[in-house]
This record gives structure tokens, C-alpha cells and sequence, in this order.
């Protein structure tokens, strides 16, 4: 799914109705900054609120997923596109959070184990360089899922752009925010 062009459509949508961000926020009962971050493609909304956000500016959940007013010819097919392109964004998005979770136990556990078994240097040097290459793996794994899952914005501009691996990897990560180097 494209974000931005999903956000383009929902303020394409809300402004010729003469719509505040405000007015479908509270029909949707919730903040006016939902329908900002959706405007400027900070993700999706929740499955619960799309119908709801839907009603509010007269389009279907077609047209949201789309970014675009879908004729009755093409409802179908672009339907099947959505719902297709909808589950594999859920689908990378949780596998990037399960493979980094796996490579992460896995490492600390092989660490744990080796540094607790009697063995000769080499081979517990062995082991530890073994430990730290399929954590790499991992890591390289989980963020190539990353990436394909979404934009990222810049905390300065607000741009979203789609990161290279190499930006992704040399970017300073927390567990829940990743600083990554604008293109602007």
C-alpha cells in the first residue's frame, strides 16, 4: 500500500467538504491529530476506525485503500489488490518484530550456553563468532522487513522516503524510534 499517496486522498477528500480535521475526529470520537498523522501518511488507520473515517468524508474503504476514487468497473479488482496488499504490510511489520526478537534470544542464549560449557578457547571463540554472525543475520532479516513495511518521516521536514539498507543499519535505533538520515 502507498501511505502517502492513502494520505494525499484523505485530505482530498476532507477538503472540498469544507471539513476541519477537527469535524471528522469527533464524529470518529478521536483526536484531530489521528486524522493529521494520517494526512501526512503516519500509517493506517485501525480496521475499526476505516469505515467510520469512510462515512465521515463519503468515500468506501475501497477508495481509502486505493488513494483514489475507484470506479464501479475496477471495484472488484482493486478490492482484491487492497486486501492482498493490506495483509502482506500486517504480515512484514510482524515479521520484523518476530525476527528480531528470535535473533536476539537466540544470541543471548548461545552466548549464555557457551560461555557455561567447559570448552577449549577456540572453540568457545568459535561458538561466540558464530553467535554474533546469525545475530547479524537476524538483524539484516528484520530490517529488510522493516523497510519493505512502511515509509519513515523525518522528525525535522516530516518527508517520508523509504530508506536504503545501509542508511537503515547505520541509523541510531532505540526499541521504539529509529533516526535515520533524511534525504532533503
Amino acid at each position: 500500500m502507498d501511505q502517502i499517496r492513502i494520505s494525499k486522498f484523505v485530505a482530498e477528500s476532507r477538503k472540498p467538504k469544507n471539513l476541519t480535521r477537527r469535524q471528522p475526529a469527533d464524529a470518529l470520537s478521536i483526536s484531530d491529530k489521528i486524522i493529521s498523522n494520517r494526512e501526512y501518511g503516519k500509517g493506517l488507520s485501525e480496521v475499526s476506525l476505516m469505515l467510520p473515517l469512510c462515512a465521515a468524508l463519503g468515500i468506501t474503504a475501497n477508495d481509502l485503500l486505493s488513494g483514489e476514487t475507484v470506479s464501479s468497473t475496477d471495484y472488484e479488482k482493486k478490492a482484491e489488490g487492497n486486501m492482498i496488499s493490506l495483509m502482506k504490510d500486517r504480515k512484514r511489520t510482524a515479521l520484523s518484530i518476530i525476527t528480531g526478537v528470535i535473533a536476539i534470544t537466540a544470541v543471548c542464549a548461545l552466548i549464555v550456553i557457551v560461555s557455561s560449557i567447559d570448552l577449549p578457547a577456540i572453540v568457545r571463540a568459535i561458538w561466540i563468532v558464530f553467535s554474533i554472525a546469525a545475530g547479524a543475520a537476524g538483524y539484516t532479516a528484520a530490517a529488510m522487513l522493516a523497510i519493505k513495511a512502511g515509509y519513515f518521516e523525518c522528525p525535522f521536514c516530516k518527508a517520508l522516503f523509504l530508506p536504503s539498507m545501509g542508511e537503515y543499519a547505520k541509523g541510531y535505533h532505540t526499541i521504539t524510534k529509529r533516526r535515520l538520515t533524511c534525504p532533503r
